[in-house]
């Protein structure tokens, strides 16, 4: 153990007063960081055995794109609402009249005019 000796204020001529060093702590840390340890990773023997494309039934790459392409190539019928509509009774035709979604669109046509005029009027 290390001592250190220190000199009073007043006189030279008194005892130094010894205070003995104590043993410093360890580093909260180390001064190098140890390497990460190595990890293993499996060689994988072929790409077409462990493709996440097998779960849906594919294996090659080109397979799958040549199947999206022809997907998107299909000519797709215009969307209608109709085909979720019954096939019979009064409601299901007057909702498929041609007059009744002309009226739908002429009383939403008036609504946003009158939401207009209301807005520019109104003093409050």
């Amino acid at each position: 153990m290390s001592q250190i000796k220190v000199a009073t204020c007043d006189d030279e001529d008194k005892p130094d007063l010894v205070i003995s060093k104590t043993r410093q702590p360890p580093p909260a840390w180390p001064e190098t960081p140890e390497p990460p340890p190595k990890v293993q990773i499996p060689k994988r023997t072929t790409a077409k055995i462990n493709s996440p494309a097998r779960m849906f039934g594919f294996t090659d790459p080109e397979e799958i794109k040549r199947n999206i392409r022809t997907n998107l190539m299909k000519p797709k019928a215009p969307y209608s609402v109709f085909q979720y509509y019954k096939e019979t009774g009064v409601f299901q035709y007057i909702a498929k009249h041609a007059l009744f979604e002309n009226a739908t669109l002429t009383v939403i046509s008036l609504n946003a005019v009158y939401i207009a005029v209301d807005t520019d009027w109104n003093k409050d």
